[in-house]
């Protein structure tokens, strides 16, 4: 016959019972040795299970931007004699050419096209386009190109953005005031190679500088600055 099963419970009660006399048998610094080796495993078990905390980030975000738009509408601005198409031009034509290639270096997105666009949008301003902005801007010199339209709308739209920026006046700008102040302003009616300055025989001027002063010499020996 074969061997009569022992039950489930009986075989574990023995076999406990057994380790239990194979513990006591060991030296003690044995079992405390063992004991704080298990406790080590399971403590270090748990740290590793332990998920880690997420760092939190020092960077801030970036402020929002403004919208370019915003800053680029106009529309809230009237200069003197803006109505009449008569402001008065406190800038030369090379001048006029460097803010606009500033503004472009400025804003990526904008091209000449959109510039003219803006410029076009202004009340009281004459059809400037890409075509007549993009030929003012391939003259060069102080008055050249002084009676094209997208010179003067040109400047209308500057100095209204100036005002907006609440920028103050250039050092260039003031000069420009100084010496065409009495004229009413830059010349925007004659054309550069159409003006002259009749004068006595022996009598001269010199070549006039980037605001367009020249400087007069008479027979007498005087000198006198005129804006040309």
């Amino acid at each position: 016959m074969p061997p009569r099963r022992q039950p489930l419970k009986t075989v574990e009660a023995s076999k406990l019972k057994a380790l239990e006399s194979l513990v006591n048998e060991l030296p003690e610094d044995v079992v405390d040795q063992t004991i704080c080796n298990t406790k080590k495993r399971k403590s270090s078990t748990l740290e590793d299970a332990e998920p880690s905390k997420p760092k939190k980030s020092t960077k801030k975000s970036p402020p929002a931007e403004e919208d370019e738009e915003d800053l680029l509408d106009l529309s809230s601005i009237t200069l003197p004699g803006e109505e009449s198409h008569e402001v008065e031009v406190y800038d030369t034509c090379n001048m006029i050419r460097s803010k606009i290639a500033a503004f472009l270096k400025a804003h990526p997105k904008e091209t000449k096209a959109s510039l003219a666009r803006r410029i076009n949008a202004l009340p009281h301003v004459n059809n400037v386009n890409a075509r007549n902005l993009g030929a003012f801007m391939a003259k060069n010199g102080y008055d050249s190109g002084n009676t094209s339209e997208a010179f003067y709308a040109a400047y209308v739209y500057f100095e209204k953005l100036r005002i907006k920026q609440g920028k103050p006046k250039s050092k260039d700008r003031l000069e420009m005031e100084r010496v065409w102040g009495d004229r009413g302003g830059f010349n925007i009616t004659t054309i550069g190679h159409n003006k002259g300055i009749i004068m006595r025989v022996g009598e001269g001027f010199s070549k006039p500088n980037k605001y367009g002063e020249t400087t007069l010499h008479f027979n007498s020996g005087k000198t006198q600055k005129v804006a040309f």
